[in-house]
């Protein structure tokens, strides 16, 4: 298997490199799983999840923000290989979650302006309160 007339050095060579990180993420695990490195059942990838997300209370703790960050990459990469399990996306899925947020937002903003006053005005409480009725909306 060749890419644009070099060889690849390794399985995982040849993803694009403008791929946004869940994507990237999602063809790396592919790519190693055709050769056999792999989860073989899915409890186990939700057991590693929650090891990662112990692991970023321990980082927290510890106070390196390096070592935080690395942390939560690595629970990212876990959620995307949880998904990947279930058949899911896991761009379509982050993509789905903003519209939602958006949507929701938008409703929150248009009901303070409705009130005649600035968003910044809102309290958090108010503003959970529209959040609810927008999502009972949906």
């Amino acid at each position: 298997s060749e890419e644009k007339g070099h060889e690849r050095k390794s399985v995982l060579d040849g993803i694009p490199k403008h791929l946004p990180s869940l994507a990237k993420a999602a063809k790396l695990q592919q790519k190693a799983r055709k050769v056999g490195f792999d989860w073989d059942d899915v409890k186990d990838v939700w057991d590693k999840l929650t090891e990662e997300l112990n692991e970023v209370e321990a980082a927290i703790q510890s106070g390196n923000q390096a070592d935080i960050e690395d942390e939560f990459g690595d629970v990212l990469f876990v959620i995307v290989n949880v998904m990947r399990f279930y058949d899911m996306n896991p761009e379509v899925a982050l993509n789905r979650a903003n519209q939602k947020f958006i949507s929701r937002f938008s409703y929150v903003e248009e009901k303070i302006k409705q009130s005649g006053r600035r968003l910044e005005e809102a309290t958090l409480e108010e503003m959970e309160e529209y959040w609810q009725e927008a999502k009972r909306r949906e």
